[in-house]
């Protein structure tokens, strides 16, 4: 018996050595043959390559990013995307590359799907659920705030007294938390449907599937995996296949439930939100993969809350940080909601001031430090100075700097003047200037033929929210605060604090509106 151990034990000490020393054979013969490629061509930098590089030789650079190389274009390159194939210049290959998603959707970013529900059912008909995603932000509001206070305060006398100081004190929450939180519950009932929107368990869920996918592809890319990084991408992508299938065994009921009352009806229910939009894209039941439809849906929903939620949360900092500005956002909104202080289309159309804010602290604090980053598939790209770009490269373009560039007289926080605004009227406004206009200096929705499709349902969510929270409540920083909080910048990124807290109070129902509408 102790032979057969020894030599039990011996297999496994050899094994273990192969196996050790196999990894080492194929990192080194991966080091040895790597092949010289177009970013080897350009310098590579780690930052100030638009200072060093671009600005004196108008060339690209290489950096790293997210774990692969990606050359990064002088601003004289951005026309180009204006035009170029949808299939030819990838957008969404280099996100499914950049977050590994692969690994848990397959082959879901090869497709156009998502964009069609956006483009062909959500935009339409954004005019018809205006109500319902005002209702909604209503409800996410309480929601949120009930969910601790509430709790709280049904440990204390029923005479209401600790509910009075909640109300006068107001809550403390975590700034990014809670308004992510906000837009994301109210975007689920659009971007999912009603059934599952005010769902707790599903809201709960959708938040960690929307937070998995960044923190999953930044643990891959912060491991020291070399060339072995693909293939420890599927192990290390675990957590986040799970909270896709929680959130997708929640959705197929549904799912079958919304098939089965189409074909008893023949034909489309008129739902107002994706389940329907995109149930519409099939001609029969039989055509549809309920676990593709799912995924889908979920990472439509992962596009249209993230960068709001933190576009919201930068809002706030910066009227906390100028309250200046706030005054004039206040006015705007109550003139354009008018007596119902309900919305309408008109009323979201009436707020040029807040486009503009809008537009300034997109600029001023981009979700990225790079932007329009693209995939080369199939051929070689060339642009009109023949720089050529083989199948396969990865590019994108410096946004922040060319956002905050010196030499475009972008001085401070350039916020339209009210006094500009109404001598120019509502037409004179014009598309130009909303926050959704694609430009060469607003390029936090992309540009070019793959610009944000989803931007006009993002940027209409924002002022919302906004709107709903600076008229109905009073916020201010828990604490003193005398600059803004610093971001927290991961692999480019720019996420707004992540420990910043502030107090929210209700307003006095009576006063919110009597007050603003005289300017008082």
């Amino acid at each position: 018996m102790e032979t057969v151990a020894v030599i039990s034990e011996s297999l496994r000490d050899s094994k273990f050595t192969l196996s050790l020393t196999c990894l080492f054979a194929a990192v080194i013969w991966y080091v040895n043959s790597r092949k010289a490629t177009i970013y080897d061509a350009f310098p590579r930098v780690a930052d100030k390559g638009i200072r060093s590089i671009t600005k004196s030789t108008e060339k690209p650079f290489t950096v790293r990013w997210w774990g692969k190389d990606f050359l990064i274009l002088p601003p004289k390159y951005l026309p180009s995307l204006r035009d170029a194939e949808w299939a030819h210049l990838s957008f969404f290959r280099t996100i499914s590359d950049a977050f590994f998603l692969h690994t848990s959707v397959g082959d879901l970013y090869d497709s156009n799907a998502t964009v069609q529900v956006v483009r062909n059912g959500l935009n339409p008909r954004m005019p018809q659920f205006t109500s319902i995603v005002g209702n909604e932000i209503e409800y996410a509001l309480k929601a949120e705030l009930r969910e601790e206070a509430g709790r709280r305060n049904e440990k204390h006398t029923p005479s209401g007294g600790n509910r009075l100081n909640s109300a006068i004190e107001g809550e403390i929450r975590n700034a990014q938390s809670f308004l992510t939180a906000i837009v994301h519950r109210s975007a689920t009932r659009i971007l999912i449907g009603e059934e599952l929107c005010r769902n707790e368990d599903f809201i709960l869920i959708s938040r960690d599937f929307v937070m998995s996918i960044f923190t999953t592809a930044l643990i891959i890319v912060k491991l020291p995996l070399g060339p072995l990084r693909e293939w420890f991408a599927y192990p290390l992508t675990t957590w986040h296949r799970r909270k896709l299938a929680q959130c997708t065994s929640m959705l197929l009921p549904v799912l079958q439930k919304r098939i089965e009352e189409r074909g008893r009806h023949q034909g489309p229910q008129g739902s107002l939100d994706a389940i329907e939009w995109s149930l519409n894209h099939y001609a029969t039941a039989t055509e549809i993969d309920m676990q593709r439809l799912a995924a889908e849906l979920m990472h439509n929903l992962w596009a249209g809350t993230s960068a709001p939620g933190g576009l919201v949360t930068d809002i706030i900092f910066q009227l906390l940080l100028e309250p200046k500005y706030k005054e004039p956002l206040l006015k705007e909104a109550a003139e354009s909601l008018g007596h119902s202080g309900r919305w309408t289309e008109k009323a979201l159309s009436s707020l040029p001031l807040l486009d503009s804010f809008i537009r300034e602290v997109n600029r001023l604090y981009p979700t990225g430090s790079i932007t329009c980053s693209r995939t080369v598939l199939d051929r070689a790209y060339v642009f009109p100075d023949g720089l050529t770009l083989p199948a396969g490269t990865r590019f994108g373009f410096p946004t922040k700097a060319m956002q905050n560039d010196a030499d475009l007289t972008f001085d401070g926080f350039r916020f339209a003047k009210p006094h500009a605004v109404q001598e120019r009227g509502e037409e004179d406004a014009g598309a130009s200037g909303r926050a959704t206009a694609m430009s060469t200096t607003n390029l936090a929705w992309g540009y070019g033929t793959h610009v944000c499709p989803g931007r006009f349902f993002a940027v209409r969510m924002v002022k919302m929210v906004v709107v709903t929270l600076l008229l109905n409540y009073d916020i201010q920083w828990d604490g003193h605060v005398d600059r803004r909080p610093a971001p927290t910048m991961i692999e480019g990124q720019f996420i707004p604090n992540l420990f910043q807290k502030i107090r929210i109070t209700r307003r006095r129902s009576h006063l919110a509106w009597e007050q603003l509408k005289l300017g008082g």
